[in-house]
């Protein structure tokens, strides 16, 4: 049995007058998201930053096996630190800055954005248990920075550089 698929004549206008690149596509979504549940979702699929809830690609990130299991042999912050600084590249895998790649991904592909790789920090420290109060832990992707806060430090990431600080 088929599906018919019918889009009357305003429809397909509206796609072919408008949408001319995947950019185009992505900010029609986003415009949509505030009204469809369907395309909200599509922009977590999309793993789009600019969702209501970032945190749910933190908790997908616990899940990931590759980085649980590295987690297993990080004993200290400096431990957790020097696996994001061992990524190679600074680049997403997605080629923007508007989207997050998964841990997993990063460590995979051995390059990621800075939001990529505080993600791949958060869930370090997370599982590693080397933080006990995980539930002070907090995460800021801004700009051009990341920032990761627990207890009285902060880890700061941009392209460059990651920086460890205590107050």
């Amino acid at each position: 049995e088929t599906a018919d698929v019918h889009m009357d004549d305003t429809s397909a206008s509206f796609y072919q007058e408008d949408i001319k690149s995947s950019s185009d596509a992505i900010h029609m979504i986003t415009e949509m998201s505030a009204s469809d549940r369907t395309a909200e979702l599509a922009l977590y699929a999309y793993r789009s930053l600019h969702v209501q809830h970032p945190e749910a690609y933190l908790l997908a990130a616990l899940r990931d096996v590759k980085t649980r299991e590295l987690a297993r042999n990080i004993y200290s912050i400096s431990d957790a630190i020097g696996v994001v600084e061992n990524i190679r590249g600074n680049a997403s895998i997605f080629g923007s800055e508007d989207r997050l790649a998964l841990p997993d991904c990063v460590l995979l592909f051995n390059t990621g954005s800075h939001a990529d790789k505080a993600v791949l920090l958060y869930t370090l420290i997370f599982q590693s248990k080397i933080v006990e109060d995980t539930e002070s832990m907090y995460l800021l992707i801004a700009g051009n920075e990341s920032k990761l806060y627990f207890k009285d430090s902060v880890v700061k990431i941009d392209s460059k550089s990651i920086q460890f600080s205590t107050a």
